[in-house]
């Protein structure tokens, strides 16, 4: 496969803005790299054609910041993010010098997670390993960081990432602190290892393989004196002491019900790295992490108006045909493992009373439902019952998917209701803001608009939604943005 030989530059990326002078954009601290004000986002990209149009189409519309990891997709992220730009660069609609790309490692997991067992096996094991968990394990060294360029190179399909970062390397923190180990030494132990990647990466920059390097954590936001935080100050002092030239850019969250980057009783973190030429790019602008669950900050398509009586008559309904067919079934002498199957409604049930959200219940049907489906269609369809079961069989299954049907209809109007609620909080704060339509372009134009904010990365695994972020950056910024922080905690208490 040909590789280009090239990495994004001032002039470059300056151009790509000269040819699309509506699009929104910023400078990357003081590298003279200009990014667009939204990232695409490809924690949740794949390795087909759909993405990877999608992908196409922003880079050639107005978003020239790609953002990704090794293990996205167990590396299908990056194989995607390859053949598209493999495609761009060989049509000439972008070029390589006008893309700015990010890179993350750190996780262990999926085909890593195997390597590194037999690793270990072999008395080869990682350095440094943070065995987190079952089938998840977590690695900065040096050793370790020299593999995983070489393998994101290779799937990206270029020679030089323009920002490599250390991914969450807070799971040491989260690791040790189940240990008898105090706080000092934990704090102690885990600078040090990014000091030694930091050097590593410096390293890694006079070789070519990457021009920038930095840190995303979840935990950036938190006080220094909290046992988990990522404290933007000690890197900074590191950057000064070690002349780690090149440590350029964080990564962390932000969204309304995670303002602890923009929030802080002294300087926040954003405005420390701002001060400091250090570039910060922001995600999660709309899937909030809030009392332990996460919640999606997103309009979703609209359906027939769900009263939830008729939910519950027609679970009740289904539970009785399930109880028929499954005593139907038992008299047949069908297999225990078979009649286990017929647990549909139950589920159903259990999980509407979970009052889980839309995307949940979605992924739920994903992952639980259809398969149970499939798995029942196929049995039924290999037997030969007389025709009084497979007509209560059919029956059955149209009832299950009237059901699922009916869930999804309500739980989808019951998000678009909360959605709007947010909506009219904020435009009852923000009028000029009414000119937005959807809730994640209003978020969006807010977090985008924040001073110190480079780039909101945006996940956008569709044309469609990559045309509502292109318009949305098409727009100026609002000057006012910065006051949506100090309302907050009321629009905490008025949707949760």
């Amino acid at each position: 496969m040909i590789k280009t030989a090239t990495k994004a530059t001032k002039t470059g990326t300056s151009i790509y803005f000269e040819e699309r002078p509506k699009i929104a954009h910023k400078t990357l601290a003081d590298t003279g790299l200009v990014v667009s004000q939204a990232g695409f986002g490809t924690y949740r990209i794949e390795k087909n054609s759909d993405h990877k149009d999608a992908l196409i189409q922003a880079l050639e519309k107005g978003v020239n910041l790609i953002d990704t990891s090794s293990n996205y997709g167990n590396g299908d992220s990056e194989r995607c993010i390859g053949e598209a730009l493999l495609d761009c660069f060989t049509r000439q609609t972008v070029r390589r010098e006008q893309v700015v790309i990010v890179t993350k490692a750190g996780y262990i997991q999926g085909d890593l997670y195997q390597e590194s067992q037999s690793r270990k096996k072999n008395n080869a094991s990682f350095l440094e390993l943070v065995e987190f968990d079952n089938e998840l394990e977590h690695c900065i060294h040096p050793e370790f960081l020299a593999n995983q360029i070489t393998d994101s190179l290779d799937r990206l399909n270029v020679d030089s990432v323009d920002v490599f970062l250390l991914h969450n390397p807070e799971y040491f923190k989260f690791h040790a602190q189940k240990t008898a180990v105090s706080v000092e030494q934990i704090n102690a132990e885990y600078y040090a290892r990014i000091k030694n990647a930091f050097l590593y990466l410096e390293e890694e920059v006079l070789a070519g393989r990457i021009s920038y390097y930095g840190v995303s954590s979840n935990t950036f936001g938190y006080h220094s004196t909290h046992p988990d935080a990522t404290d933007i100050n000690e890197l900074l002092r590191m950057k000064t002491e070690a002349n780690l030239k090149h440590f350029k850019v964080i990564q962390c969250p932000l969204n309304i019900f995670e303002p602890q980057a923009l929030h802080s009783l002294e300087k926040s973190c954003i405005e420390i790295a701002f001060e400091n030429n250090i570039a910060v790019l922001t995600n999660r602008p709309f899937n909030a992490i809030y009392n332990h669950r996460l919640h999606r900050l997103a309009e979703v398509e609209d359906q027939e108006e769900i009263a939830l009586i008729e939910v519950d008559d027609c679970l009740e309904e289904g539970i009785f045909q399930e109880a028929d067919i499954k005593a139907m079934l038992e008299e047949l002498q069908v297999p225990e493992f078979v009649l286990n199957y017929f647990q549909l409604f139950s589920l159903l049930r259990d999980h509407f009373n979970d009052d889980l959200s839309f995307f949940d219940f979605k992924e739920h049907i994903a992952t639980g439902y259809y398969p149970i489906i499939t798995q029942l269609v196929n049995f039924m369809a290999e037997q030969r019952f007389e025709l009084e079961v497979n007509e209560a069989f059919e029956e059955y299954i149209r009832m299950a998917n009237l059901n699922i049907r009916l869930i999804v209809n309500y739980l989808s109007n019951k998000q678009n209701s909360k959605m709007d609620d947010i909506k009219n909080f904020i435009y009852s704060k923000h009028p000029d803001l009414l000119s937005c339509y959807r809730l994640t372009n209003i978020l969006l134009r807010l977090y985008r608009s924040q001073v110190g904010v480079t780039s909101v990365l945006v996940g956008m695994r569709d044309e469609l939604y990559v045309n509502s972020v292109i318009g949305e950056l098409k727009e100026p910024t609002y000057k006012d943005a910065h006051k949506i922080w100090g309302d907050v905690t009321e629009l905490q208490h008025v949707i949760y």
